[in-house]
């Protein structure tokens, strides 16, 4: 819509421009385009395939933007709908107006670049209500990407129109993809355009109980879903194998052989979750050349709800004596233990304490005050360096 122009009269004078015009609610009934494949029992169809011609695209415009918007709407969970990219095509669109000789129904929804009457429409749809076919074509009277205040994004128009496509009509709300009127690149979803796909192809719920079967990946137990979850759903785990397994262990470091209340979300997890607590840590000292002495520590890193070993945990400390002070860091590994050595203290003698700075780990958090330390000092250890 031009500066100075009404939305609406725009509007009215693209429908003409293209043989059309509004509907009046009181003259009609109307049944907008609903894919029947999807509804036909048949998992074998469930896609709407789209044929791409490339003959007088716009420089810097390819395929590539047609195809990401198949992918948009495609990939949102909570709907069935699917396209599949059918290829090349030399074809014009037969629904659309613009192609030579009379509009049909071909059995083909194609895509093309052509002049389309009016000052103002930057794409089109047709479709039929009782014969599942929908042709689209980009109006070549615009300058097409980069989106500059100049140009506008063909991603954006390809995924308003293949919203078309899907079923969907114009939305007012603002901000949504299949709003009537282009106002900048919008190449992601709002959840009013979810919802109205959702609405048209709703993905069936799995009324399937979820059922576990349980392995190993590194020293993690990692739980497999026979049946995957749908959006939104969780499912809540209780394990529980014969005898005692190392890498389960509760609070105090001691094997137990079940644990409960770990919520999952997807397919497949790891049964560590929640927050990080070191273990007790395991000191040591060696004596070097010269009088001097290196002190390592071993350190042992657990999820705190369950007990968990956790491995790819990374530890960071400090070892200090008598004013000298050297830092270190180790990722627990394979054996969910770690070890950190302190390099040479000058000292002939006397102790050095070694204290946990930190512990990072992808997902879960560490807690300094959840530590399970022998000497009582939060997370400190002491280490004799002489006798």
């Amino acid at each position: 819509v031009r500066p100075g122009q009404n939305a609406a009269d725009v509007a009215r004078a693209a429908l003409r421009q293209q043989g059309a015009r509004p509907l009046d609610s009181a003259e009609f009934e109307t049944t907008g385009l609903v894919w029947d494949q999807f509804s036909d029992g048949n998992p074998g169809n469930d896609f709407v395939t789209q044929n791409y011609n490339s003959e007088n695209e716009p420089p810097a415009v390819g395929v590539s933007a047609l195809l990401a918007t198949q992918n948009t709407w495609t990939t949102v969970s909570t709907a069935v709908f699917a396209f599949e990219d059918g290829g090349p095509t030399d074809r014009c669109p037969s629904l659309v107006r613009e192609c030579k000789g009379p509009q049909f129904f071909d059995g083909f929804n194609d895509v093309a670049w052509l002049e389309l009457r009016g000052c103002c429409t930057l794409g089109v749809t047709w479709f039929g209500t009782s014969t599942d076919e929908a042709d689209m074509a980009l109006n070549l009277d615009f300058s097409w990407s980069p989106e500059d205040g100049v140009h506008f994004d063909a991603e954006t128009v390809f995924l308003h129109e293949n919203g078309h496509v899907v079923g969907l009509g114009h939305s007012d709300v603002a901000g949504a993809v299949m709003e009537a009127t282009y106002a900048g690149v919008r190449r992601i979803l709002h959840q009013d355009d979810k919802n109205g796909i959702t609405d048209l192809y709703p993905a069936a719920a799995d009324t399937t109980a979820p059922s576990f079967s349980s392995g190993s990946s590194g020293t993690d137990v990692t739980f497999t879903l026979a049946s995957a979850l749908t959006a939104g759903e969780t499912a809540t785990l209780a394990y529980t194998q014969p005898g005692s397994d190392p890498r389960i262990q509760d609070a105090v470091g001691n094997p137990t052989a079940s644990f409960s209340g770990q919520a999952i979300t997807n397919n497949t997890v790891a049964a560590a979750a929640g927050t990080l607590h070191v273990g007790d840590l395991d000191a040591t000292s060696e004596k070097l050349e010269k009088g001097s002495w290196q002190a390592s520590v071993t350190i042992t890193v657990h999820e705190a709800t369950h007990g968990l070993l956790v491995s790819n945990a990374e530890v960071t400390g400090t070892f200090s004596q008598n004013g000298t002070t050297i830092f270190g860091s180790c990722t627990t590994g394979g054996s969910d233990t770690c070890t950190i050595n302190s390099g040479p203290f000058p000292s002939k003698g006397g102790n050095a304490t070694f204290t946990v700075d930190n512990v990072t780990h992808s997902v879960l958090t560490y807690l300094p005050t959840d530590n399970h330390d022998p000497d009582g000092d939060s997370n400190g250890t002491s280490i004799a360096l002489s006798k």
